[in-house]
């Protein structure tokens, strides 16, 4: 309900209003963007242009759907528009884990150590292969952790066939990363 009001006083020439937007969905934008095109030049990239398109597209906002659900597919749009104009981006996802290292543990284990950034670069490798069909969904669902109906309604397409990339989405990655085929 806050977003229809922020967008109502948009409308009606309150452009505070969309700074108020922008400030609560860039985080979100910011890290979706690194996702796909990652970088920080080119996330900051994307994320400009997505609130650009946003702030030329929300006169024409009518609340058919959810504002959510319209906010997201221009996400998505943008990002796809910029990967295939820089197609030799690469897609990352961050290993928030590490974090868990402590300057001991990799003293005692470096083995271990390199032996998990090798598995990180496996998956960032799978991942960034998946057709963009499946790449979408699988980010939206395993990193993002969007609902299924959630990912329906921002790819505009089923909620049978939102299961059905991801299924295979996860497939290819069991498939690539372990190098052996799905059981």
């Amino acid at each position: 309900m806050a977003d229809l009001s922020l967008i109502h006083r948009f409308k009606m020439g309150e452009e505070q209003a969309f700074y108020e937007l922008v400030n609560k969905y860039k985080d979100a934008v910011a890290a979706i963007a690194n996702k796909f095109v990652g970088g920080l030049q080119e996330t900051e990239d994307v994320t400009q242009e997505v609130f650009l398109q946003m702030y030329k597209s929300l006169p024409s906002f009518k609340g058919h759907s959810k504002f959510f659900t319209w906010f997201y597919r221009i996400v998505f749009n943008v990002c796809l528009y910029y990967k295939r104009g820089k197609s030799s981006k690469k897609f990352f996802i961050t290993d928030n884990t590490e974090a868990d290292y402590t300057v001991s543990n990799v003293e005692n284990e470096p083995e271990r150590l390199f032996e998990r950034k090798d598995i990180m670069e496996k998956i960032n490798r799978a991942i960034e292969n998946l057709p963009e069909k499946l790449k979408i969904v699988f980010v939206l669902r395993e990193m993002e952790g969007f609902s299924y109906e959630e990912i329906a309604e921002i790819v505009d397409t089923n909620v049978g066939t939102v299961r059905s990339r991801i299924h295979t989405a996860r497939k290819y990655l069991k498939k690539e990363i372990t190098g052996k085929g799905v059981v």
